[in-house]
């Protein structure tokens, strides 16, 4: 199974463009979809995930949960997580991803 350790490893094995800074990464799934790669296999990541699929065609499997309704979804993924898609390049919506590093550099996240 292949893992993970930054966001940059990740972007590089879908095939997207890597994150201008190392520990925090947000974009639109449109951005991607020239690119990404349409089926993955099993893997896991060290970092956080959060997104928002308002349309697109596919399946994504996110740790036990692989029901997902048709249309808009909700994505939670957290450190060491399995996931793996087989999904259309039409999928619309946006992402974030970040690391513990990003709540350790950032001064305004320290103070919580």
């Amino acid at each position: 199974m292949q893992h993970f350790k930054t966001i940059s490893e990740y972007c590089n094995a879908i095939q997207i463009v890597a994150p201008k800074q190392s520990y925090f990464d947000i974009r639109s799934f449109e951005e991607n979809m020239p690119s990404v790669v349409a089926q993955m296999s099993p893997f896991k990541h060290e970092f956080y995930a959060i997104a928002i699929k308002v349309e697109g065609s596919g399946k994504a499997i996110s740790g036990h949960h692989t029901n997902f309704p048709e249309g808009a979804t909700i994505f939670f993924n957290t450190p060491f997580q399995i996931l793996s898609w087989d999904i259309l390049p039409d999928w619309e919506g946006y992402y974030i991803m970040f690391s513990k590093e990003f709540f350790i550099q950032s001064k305004h996240l320290q103070k919580i």
